[in-house]
């Protein structure tokens, strides 16, 4: 630790009970955070599924495989193209699609092709679906399938465009009334608001509870993609601690925020961007990494902060600017100069205030 730092610490304290508190809130709302923002994940999965029917099942057939319920087809289940052969018990015989149910006019032997005449009808009797591995999700419970599958994939972009209004509105409150004001109410609204989405009703009170609770906050592949999430994880940080230490500090909150801004507008753009392996399978991974790669070298173009002390007004952050062009000069540490004659006198002012 430099030893102006240190000097500082022997005036206003080390690590004690306070700090100790203080980071472990911190810890705490930090794991909330990161459970807000991977629910999705786990909340809005689209299992199989197919039409349901109007009456009981007394046998069903996928292929050349015969079960007498549903629970037992569905790991002979390989293409969402399939069909399932269901028999009522009153004698019907029909043809269950993922999005359409066709009734054979002709009820002979049960038996998977069938090329004599058929009733189509929709799904108004609801869908079924499987559930081996999920026992209910948000699209199980408000059958957010078919004509209303983009409902489900609105739900995540939908989250971090009130990530994205959050972080604008209270960066700019934060500047103008406070910090401690703005955690505090962000805070206490990330409680209220985490709560309340257990006990939504429908698809749009999810939604919008959800949108506030965002306002408020094989092995090579496998090895690979790991290393592709940690990577990320560093740079999303990054944009938060290099952001804070470039901008001065009467627009610093309103600076982080905006950034913040920026990281929802790919969060809202990405999920569509999977739409893009039609075009090459590849296409999405490609262009999150070529822009990954475009960010990390316009970086490079960023003044040096480090032994440098934070700028306070916009004439310091330009002229910290300016100053790039000279960096093979030596900086002088942080805790010199001007730095370490405001921390002495700072820690002479506590000690006489103690006295």
């Amino acid at each position: 630790m430099a030893p102006g730092s240190e000097r500082l610490f022997d005036s206003l304290g080390h690590f004690g009970r306070f700090q100790a508190f203080v980071y472990f809130a911190s810890v705490f709302q930090a794991m909330s955070c990161g459970i807000h923002y991977l629910a999705s994940v786990f909340m809005a999965v689209t299992p199989n599924f197919v039409c349901g029917i109007p009456g009981n099942v007394s046998s069903v057939l996928l292929y050349n495989s015969s079960e007498s319920s549903l629970e037992d087809i569905w790991t002979l289940w390989t293409s969402t193209e399939d069909y399932i052969v269901v028999q009522l018990e009153n004698g019907e015989i029909w043809e269950l699609n993922q999005c359409s149910r066709s009734k054979r006019e002709v009820s002979l032997d049960l038996a998977y092709e069938y090329n004599a005449n058929k009733s189509l009808f929709s799904c108004s009797d609801g869908f079924l679906y499987d559930d081996t591995k999920w026992k209910s999700t948000v699209v199980t419970q408000w059958d957010l399938v078919c004509d209303r599958e983009w409902l489900a994939k609105l739900i995540q972009p939908t989250f971090m465009l009130g990530v994205l209004i959050g972080a604008v509105i209270f960066g700019d409150i934060a500047d103008r009334l406070g910090r401690q004001r703005v955690i505090w109410f962000t805070s206490a609204g990330q409680f209220v608001f985490g709560i309340a989405v257990a006990f939504t009703f429908d698809y749009y009170s999810f939604v919008i509870v959800r949108f506030l609770l965002a306002m408020d906050f094989n092995i090579s592949i496998i090895l690979a993609n790991m290393a592709g999430k940690f990577s990320i994880g560093v740079a999303f940080g990054l944009i938060y601690l290099y952001t804070a230490e470039l901008y001065p500090t009467i627009v610093r909150s309103l600076a982080v925020g905006s950034g913040s801004m920026m990281c929802r507008v790919g969060s809202v753009v990405a999920p569509f961007c999977v739409y893009l392996r039609s075009v090459w399978i590849f296409m999405p991974l490609l262009l999150v990494g070529i822009m990954a790669l475009l960010s990390g070298i316009l970086t490079l173009m960023l003044p040096e902060t480090l032994g440098k002390p934070l700028t306070n007004t916009l004439v310091e952050a330009t002229e910290m600017g300016r100053n790039k062009k000279s960096c093979s000069e030596k900086t002088p540490p942080a805790h010199s100069g001007a730095a370490l004659e405001k921390i002495e006198m700072f820690g002479q002012e506590t000690v006489s205030t103690e006295k």
